[in-house]
């Protein structure tokens, strides 16, 4: 049994002992409602004898009285009897409530199944003293209606009382006061001549157990975070290795009052943060001249503390970038102390991690593409936090301070890495001169050359002709290229040579040219092959810069002009080959011809070559690749989308994806009007100078190189934002009329916004809201104002978007007083279906109510209604000393709620002006 139980409890116990007996001399019942009725008054009113039968109705024509009841009382399902306070030698119990047609008469408890004591119905509480300790006892309850029937199925509980507690401790085992400031306090004990072997120390304040200490642990106590000037009683219980428990050893301690305040809001303060020190000041104390004691922790561990004349202090020999809790108090001469101010202050850390000299980065191949990179630990005057790898000097990864080993992936063979480590400490600080290492790859494949590479050949003449390439790629660096010319000459060429002339070959002969590439590694490559031809002597020639052009491009036309052959041989006319079939002849001086009868939207090459008087062709006449136009504006796929976000505003931001291909440029449309023409290129565009809040329907067109204009472009409508709050008019005040002690008119000129005001509510200047939204209305009344009260209100404004202005008109005004609008009857036929199922006596008829309610002061005190338990049962506020009901009536809605559901039809502020002015 805990000290609480011992000290508080027989108190407890006492108190509800006396006012049971109390209630039961008096006659009076104790039920959650007892306060509102007058038992004297209801003694001569025959409904509240016990050997009448309530009345069902009673009129002035007619009475009906309910047939004899012959069942008993019933029990709910969940019936239950608990005990909400058992000691050694008394409890106390609590139980449901029966029913029944005709009323409960009483409760009759049984104790092990003899009877015990009658309770009267309003009853169901009961304290039973005078038990064995450490006994268990069977308790039940039951009911007996008006008519004298008794239930047999009533609620039971076992109880078993607690052990009679040992004697109270020695007195020669005290406890003692070792220090006292004003808010804490420093206890001790011993165990004195105690020979009974004890478990554990229990320490109590003001009767709450706060701390249990083993017997084998110090004896002492600290109590903090206590009230200056205020007394506190402190108790000392033992419980010994069975359990059993000495309560005793009372201190009573008062507190001293802090004399010494810092000002409001005053703070420590680190005029300086070093990496080991921290110079500390604070505000000087306002009343009488102190003493500073300054004390420093680390992580709830004391590390040091001084004293200060002066309101500043330096701490040195610090941690760098470590966290410290500083507490400053003040004690006047005679050891009075204030009430700390306590801060956390970090010292700084400006030194970056170091390396040993002999740090190195080892790196071990772990597999294909793949090395382990390991270290050794850098060290830091405070922490190493983590590592970064870096390779070839771009940042690879970033490692926790205990990971010192990196598995590196993705190398390439024949490619050579430089991998390097730097420390970082928890303030950023990062070192510049970590270890490092490279590693270079063997590779044992070639330069491969692009998937359409090719040996061109351009510029054949009888002795001439030039070969052209793409480079190839390799992990590793190229060493050469290799020319190999039927087999016979090699030409060796620099890695980054894309062309070379043969010269001094021989006419009207075919040579067979391979091209190879060697890597660093000798590692070689496959071969580009071609054929060269070179002229014969009567054979027309082109020079090396000779052209064809096209122009006029149609969808079914096209015009081509070309430059002039060599004049080493005559050359007579022209043929012009369209993807190498002959389409026209031309005479020589018409440089020109016109292509017809083409495919919309097709790709052709076309080829001049030079004829001969003879009829020998020429082999290298210049050519081009050309399309066709579309037939057709451009056409947009059904994946097409354009998308609008709101930018501000006055902007939408506008993208989209999917553009048809090959054209010209893109229409922006703004509700059907051009905004923009933009480059086929973009996918971005931004409309601005828009209306805030506003919709707009937007959409792309695409206008092919035809200048036709595609129709089947993606649209999307779009909101632009509303940031900006409503605003009114300047110096504009709001109106009150119709004052009444409860209601008020209000009324206001209207705000503006840059879309449109969709709300009002009023508001208190201190921010309560008094009325929640009026929609766009300019009046309003407001309701249920407390009476002779003054109201500094305000109007604000939202719009749309949700903004609230920050400021509207305003007014002052003050409620009248109190004057009841209802009569005392009006007030009876109010309550009177909603609180009589509870309270029949009571209100059987106005007189009842006058009688028991109006007339009785501890229900309705007249001019005071909100100190009326009448109105506190309403409002559902009452706290009942006995812990009955709060609310009437006593369901699961209070009176206020059946008023705002409709159900009840005269408001609280009524009653409450009805009460004030009786």
């Amino acid at each position: 049994m805990s000290l609480y139980f011992r000290v508080c409890i027989p108190i407890a116990l006492g108190l509800l002992f006396s006012a049971l007996t109390a209630c039961s001399e008096a006659g009076l019942p104790t039920d959650p409602y007892s306060h509102l009725r007058d038992t004297s008054t209801l003694a001569d009113t025959p409904s509240a004898r016990a050997d009448t039968p309530p009345a069902v109705a009673d009129t002035e024509d007619s009475k009906t009285i309910e047939p004899i009841d012959e069942s008993p009382p019933s029990w709910p399902a969940d019936a239950t009897i608990k005990a909400l306070v058992v000691t050694d030698m008394n409890v106390i119990l609590q139980w449901s409530a029966a029913t029944d047609p005709s009323g409960i008469r009483s409760y009759q408890l049984y104790l092990d199944d003899a009877e015990h004591q009658s309770y009267d119905s309003d009853t169901r509480l009961a304290a039973i003293e005078s038990l064995e300790p450490n006994t268990t006892y069977t308790v039940r309850v039951e009911a007996t209606d008006m008519l004298s029937n008794q239930s047999s199925s009533g609620p039971t509980i076992e109880i078993t009382t607690t052990k009679a507690p040992s004697e109270a401790l020695p007195e020669s085992i005290t406890l003692v006061p070792v220090s006292v400031t004003s808010t804490s306090v420093d206890l001790a004990w011993d165990t004195g001549d105690l020979a009974t072997p004890i478990l554990q120390w229990t320490l109590w304040q003001d009767t709450k157990a706060i701390l249990n200490v083993p017997d084998g642990a110090e004896k002492t106590a600290t109590i903090g975070s206590l009230t200056p000037g205020a007394t506190y009683l402190f108790q000392l219980s033992a419980t010994t290795l069975d359990m059993d428990y000495f309560p005793g050893a009372d201190l009573v301690v008062s507190l001293p009052s802090a004399s010494l305040i810092f000002p409001e809001n005053a703070e420590i303060q680190a005029a300086t943060v070093g990496e080991t020190a921290l110079q500390l000041d604070w505000p000087d104390c306002l009343l009488g001249d102190a003493t500073y004691t300054v004390a420093w922790s680390h992580l709830d561990e004391p590390v040091g503390a001084a004293t200060s004349d002066v309101s500043e202090y330096t701490i040195d020999g610090l941690t760098p970038w470590t966290d410290y809790d500083i507490a400053v108090t003040a004690e006047t001469a005679d050891g009075v102390q204030s009430l700390p101010l306590v801060a956390t202050l970090k010292t700084a850390d400006t030194t970056p991690p170091t390396w040993e000299a002999e740090a190195a980065l080892e790196l071990t191949m772990s597999g294909t593409g793949s090395a382990e990179l390991s270290w050794t630990a850098a060290s830091d005057n405070a922490a190493v936090t983590s590592y970064v790898v870096f390779r070839n000097g771009a940042e690879l990864s970033s490692l926790p301070a205990d990971e010192t080993i990196y598995n590196a992936i993705g190398l390439s063979e024949g490619a050579g890495y430089l991998f390097t480590v730097q420390a970082v400490d928890g303030a950023g600080n990062t070192t510049t001169d970590g270890p490092s290492s490279f590693i270079e790859l063997s590779d044992g494949t070639g330069p491969a050359w692009a998937e359409d590479a090719a040996l061109l050949v351009d510029g054949v003449t009888q002795t001439t002709a030039t070969l052209s390439w793409s480079l190839p790629t390799d992990v590793s660096p190229i060493q050469s290229l290799n020319l190999s010319i039927d087999g016979v000459t090699t030409l060796t060429l620099a890695s980054d040579t894309v062309s070379v002339e043969l010269d001094s070959l021989q006419p009207e002969t075919t040579y067979t040219c391979l091209l190879t590439a060697t890597d660093v590694f000798g590692n070689v490559s496959d071969s580009l092959t071609a054929t060269v031809t070179t002229l014969g002597a009567n054979m027309p020639s082109w020079p090396t810069d000779a052209t064809v052009s096209v122009s006029d491009i149609d969808t079914t036309s096209a015009k081509l002009i070309w430059s002039l052959p060599n004049s080493d041989v005559a050359t007579t006319s022209y043929t012009v080959l369209l993807n190498d079939i002959v389409v026209a002849e031309e005479s020589l001086g018409t440089e020109t011809t016109t292509l017809e009868d083409l495919l919309p939207e097709t790709s052709y090459t076309v080829r001049v070559e030079a004829k001969s008087a003879t009829g020998t062709l020429s082999s290298n006449g210049p050519t081009t690749t050309f399309m066709t136009l579309p037939d057709g504006p451009p056409e947009w796929s059904p994946t097409a989308a354009l998308v609008a976000v709101p930018s501000g505003e006055t902007a939408l931001a506008l993208s989209w994806f999917d553009t048809p291909d090959n054209i010209a440029s893109l229409k922006i449309m703004l509700n059907g009007e051009l905004q923009a023409t933009i480059d086929a290129s973009q996918t971005t565009h931004i409309i601005d100078n828009l209306v805030p809040g506003t919709t707009y329907t937007l959409s792309i067109e695409a206008i092919g190189s035809t200048g036709l204009v595609s129709t089947n472009g993606p649209s999307v409508t779009a909101t632009t934002g509303d940031e900006t709050a409503p605003i009114f008019p300047p110096a504009e005040t709001c109106t009150v009329s119709a004052i009444t002690a409860s209601e008020a008119e209000l009324q206001w000129p209207a705000a503006t916004d840059t879309v449109g005001v969709t709300d009002y509510r009023i508001e208190r200047q201190s921010g309560e809201i008094l009325l929640a939204a009026t929609g766009g209305a300019q009046t309003a009344t407001l309701q249920n104002l407390e009476p002779e009260t003054a109201y500094d209100i305000v109007v604000r404004a939202r719009d749309a978007a949700g903004n609230w202005s920050s400021s509207g008109p305003s007014a002052s005004f003050t409620t009248e007083p109190v004057q009841s609008i209802v009569s005392t009857g009006g007030v009876y036929n109010a309550l009177e279906p909603h609180c009589g199922g509870c309270h029949f006596n009571e209100f059987v008829t106005k007189e009842a109510f006058v009688a028991t309610f109006v007339s009785d002061p501890t229900v309705i005190s007249p001019g005071n209604a909100s100190g009326s338990k009448l109105i506190q049962y309403l409002e559902g506020t009452y706290e009942d000393p006995a812990g009955g009901y709060s609310q009437m009536p006593p369901f699961a809605q209070s009176y206020a709620q059946l008023v705002a559901s409709g159900t009840a039809t005269l408001p609280i502020s009524i009653i409450k002006a009805w009460v004030e002015a009786l």
